[in-house]
């Protein structure tokens, strides 16, 4: 529970800190200190920095400016140390991001990386009688620095917009030019604070989370915590609860984020703690053990196999796998798997280059993890899609194929041009005769639609550029393959089509937007789903606000909004949405999440879903674990159904 004081400056031993300067009606500087893991916040004063301006904060120093005198000096949260700094003359407003080359002042160096008025970076080291100005020739009119900067022992790394690199500046050599280096994609053992400052720390110094990434963005509903695991694939968020009265005045959110920073110290030490996360049940298709088999074989074998065949439909996939598995007589089970009690799970991959996948059904809540599932050849592949079982993903940048997880078939496609898409979607399982791939992009400005077409039998992707010239602002979200037809939802609730036999698009004049207010690049996940030979549009915010549903009603084609779904039960991901009867679930009313909550104490996971009938989500959305790369798929062990 978030608590609200009033008093000197914090402990800073004991966590990291989140530290917000703003100005109070009175034009004095209020510095909020929040401790973004147990909730508490309150109010502090810092001698020497009242009516100035704080440029950045680097660990417990911060780096401030006076308007007025071009005064420029480092001062100290904990110890009100002051370094001073040579007066910074250059337009601040044109500077760019700012780091120190060592976390020890007064041995290091400060320096801002600028591409406004020219690609250069300014510099100096206490002591010093004015900054320098180096000027970076990169040799490349497209390379630019994006502001992003970090120093380490001595040397400066400033991110680029070109491929992903980053400029080596030696502060120790001149500033000169070293060398370009590629970013990493795995952090060890360290954790890393992002923000308006980035801090990296060493996960077993200061018992934080190895390989681990805590993000702070302002959102629609305030200061968002994300917390990214990346030996897990997951996130998740909380809201610092400091920002609440702040919402009121929605004019001074930009002022709010570009003076919040990351606090640590070089004094943050703690014991390292234990790792955290629960044990998850392991399965594997081709070989599930029981512990203690010997002794309960003799038990569970006098049980006739006809009498357990009564229990396969109440049983889920991964329970019949696990029943076959007890003695040699249940594994004469005839009754096929197709009789079992098979729910969407939510798929998900991880480990390194996803060699591994998550598998969690909502209905029971449990976890497997399957380890011979067979999706990766070394390449890290994302899902896009799900349909009958199958999922579309794709690995590296061209790579492109439909896998059916459970029955381990894969269907390759030719290569793409690019993985750049709003949708994708196939119309029916891999070698039915109508079977086709569909990718599609537009942006809102554009005034048509580009078009990537794979037929069964095709050698190569189609291209197509369509004309568009009704306005449509397409959702990033998959179509829906109905009446032979892509049907596309757009951000304002209208719908575009796309024939695959005539290869045309068109959008349509009915029905009406629902939502003239939306943002053109989208303010929420928008999904449409068929059921029972209707479409059905979803609007699921960013945040915990209500779902709104649309049903199309087709005799005069406009939407009627839908308050319930006593016959189904939907599961959205960030790409698809999927309903089926509720009839087979037990439940209605349900829409579920790509969330989940994981409840430590009692080492299990709990299925996150939107309550229609309340209204609510349950359990609560913030703080619900998310998994990066997931989707809903229902496990079909017949690859040609």
């Amino acid at each position: 529970m978030a608590c609200h004081k009033s008093i000197s400056l914090p402990d800073f031993d004991s966590s990291p800190w989140v530290i917000s300067i703003s100005k109070t009606k009175t034009e004095e500087t209020r510095m909020t200190f929040i401790n973004p893991f147990d909730g508490c916040f309150f109010d502090a004063s810092l001698p020497g920095v009242e009516g100035k301006q704080c440029l950045q904060c680097f660990g417990d120093w911060l780096l401030i400016f006076d308007e007025g005198t071009r005064e420029c000096f480092l001062v100290n949260i904990t110890s009100y140390s002051k370094i001073s700094l040579p007066p910074l003359l250059h337009p601040i407003d044109s500077l760019g991001g700012c780091a120190l080359s060592s976390p020890t002042p007064p041995d290091c160096t400060v320096m801002f990386a600028c591409s406004q008025d020219g690609r250069f970076v300014l510099h100096c080291r206490p002591g010093d009688k004015e900054w320098t100005k180096y000027d970076i020739d990169f040799q490349n009119d497209r390379e630019d620095f994006v502001g992003t900067i970090f120093g380490s022992k001595g040397k400066m790394y400033v991110n680029t917009t070109y491929n992903c690199q980053c400029v080596v500046i030696n502060t120790t050599s001149g500033s000169c030019l070293e060398k370009m280096v590629r970013w990493v994609e795995n952090i060890g053992g360290a954790t890393f604070f992002l923000g308006r400052n980035c801090v990296a720390v060493s996960s077993l110094a200061a018992g934080t989370q190895a390989n681990c990434i805590y993000i702070l963005l302002w959102s629609y509903d305030g200061m968002r915590l994300y917390s990214a695991r990346l030996d897990e694939r997951t996130i998740s968020f909380s809201l610092l609860p400091a920002f609440a009265d702040d919402l009121q005045n929605l004019s001074s959110c930009e002022d709010i984020w570009f003076k919040t920073y990351w606090a640590i110290p070089q004094s943050f030490k703690q014991e390292p703690t234990d790792y955290l996360g629960g044990s998850s049940s392991e399965f594997s298709r081709s070989n599930v053990s029981m512990e203690d088999e010997e002794q309960l074989v003799s038990l569970w074998s006098e049980l006739p196999v006809e009498l357990i065949e009564l229990l396969v439909p109440k049983l889920s996939f991964v329970d019949y796998y696990h029943i076959r598995a007890v003695c040699k007589g249940w594994n004469l089970i005839g009754k096929p798997i197709q009789h079992a009690k098979i729910h969407p799970m939510l798929m998900s991959v991880y480990g390194r280059s996803g060699s591994l996948c998550r598998l969690f059904d909502p209905m029971v809540e449990k976890q497997y993890i399957v380890k011979d599932i067979m999706l990766s050849d070394g390449n890290w592949q994302t899902l896009h899609f799900s349909k009958c079982g199958w999922v579309l993903l794709t690995k590296g940048k061209r790579c492109i194929c439909v896998v059916n997880p459970f029955s381990r078939e894969v269907f390759k496609l030719p290569k793409m041009r690019h993985h750049l898409f709003n949708g994708i979607a196939f119309s029916s399982v891999p070698r039915c005769p109508n079977f086709v791939v569909l990718a599609i992009h537009k942006d809102p400005w554009q005034d048509s639609v580009d078009v990537m077409l794979w037929r069964d039998g095709d050698k190569r992707w189609t291209n197509y550029e369509l004309p568009c010239d009704t306005p449509f602002s397409m959702t990033t979200n998959n179509p829906v393959f109905f009446d032979n037809e892509f049907y596309f939802l757009g951000v304002h609730g209208n719908l575009g089509v796309f024939n695959p036999d005539e290869v045309t698009w068109r959008v349509l004049d009915k029905p009406e937007r629902v939502r003239d207010g939306a943002h053109d690049y989208g303010d929420r996940y928008c999904y449409l789903v068929d059921f029972k030979g209707d479409l059905i549009a979803i609007f699921r915010p960013y945040d915990a606000s209500p779902i709104e549903m649309f049903k199309l009603d087709r005799s005069d084609m406009s939407w009627t909004k839908v308050l319930r779904l006593d016959d189904a039960v939907l599961f959205l991901d960030n790409w698809n949405a999927t309903i089926r009867s509720s009839l087979e679930y037990g439940c209605c009313n349900r829409i579920y999440l790509p969330f989940m909550d994981y409840k430590e104490a009692e080492d299990r996971r709990v299925s996150v879903f939107y309550d229609l009938e309340h209204g609510k989500y349950k359990p609560e959305l913030y703080g619900a674990t998310e998994p990066i790369n997931c989707i809903w798929v229902e496990p079909n062990f017949n690859g040609h159904l």
